[in-house]
């Protein structure tokens, strides 16, 4: 009778080969995150001007037909931390009723957002009692009549310095504002006068519509 030898080969992976596997999964995680990151900042950037377009296009159609010395009377939202502190409602009967602005952009009664309080900080609130409106990024869209009711000022808030340099340096010929403003200072265009008004964390725009 013949012994049969029986070999058991075993192969096993290295420290080595397991650290590199890991490398590799570790970089495209990263990879992964940073693609979704800046997935998400186009997203609501792309959001943030859709939503000042379609408002300002809702004004516009809405009060077409009213006389040019008070065309935008009645219409106004405050921003939601200045009417949260004071306890006022902050939208208008005539933008409430006429349903001028997005109903993705209304924040629900004690849903946490992003105000900017009366002393100039930042933080978040649970919006109890009253109506706002809220861009992508969290932070209020506020309106209101200006130079006798004849001009509409619509302002964003709460935006990260990058999309506010996108934001504002985007076309808006087809919005044709009669000025812009941001953080309080003239924007005359152009990213690069973006980049110099946009230099905190978050900004404000504000433009001035017909």
């Amino acid at each position: 009778m013949k012994n049969f030898e029986i070999k058991n080969h075993q192969n096993g992976r290295s420290m080595i080969e397991m650290l590199g596997v890991l490398a590799i999964i570790g970089v495209l995680s990263v990879g992964g995150i940073a693609g979704y990151s800046k997935a998400m900042m186009k997203y609501r950037i792309n959001k943030t001007i859709e939503q000042i377009t379609l408002i300002a296009g809702n004004m516009r159609s809405f009060t077409a037909s009213q006389p040019a010395d008070r065309r935008y009377a009645g219409i106004w939202m405050g921003c939601g931390g200045l009417a949260y502190e004071s306890g006022m409602d902050s939208v208008s009967d005539v933008v409430r009723k006429a349903h001028l602005v997005p109903d993705e952009t209304l924040v629900s009664p004690k849903q946490t957002f992003i105000v900017a309080r009366v002393d100039g900080s930042h933080g978040l609130e649970n919006q109890t009692d009253s109506t706002n409106v809220i861009n992508a990024f969290g932070g209020g869209i506020c309106f209101s009549s200006m130079d006798g009711d004849k001009t509409l000022s619509l302002g964003v808030f709460d935006i990260p310095m990058e999309a506010c340099i996108d934001i504002a340096s985007q076309d808006w010929s087809a919005l044709n504002p009669e000025s812009m403003e941001i953080n309080g200072s003239a924007y005359s265009g152009g990213v690069e006068d973006a980049i110099t008004l946009c230099s905190i964390d978050h900004n404000g725009i504000v433009f001035v519509i017909k």
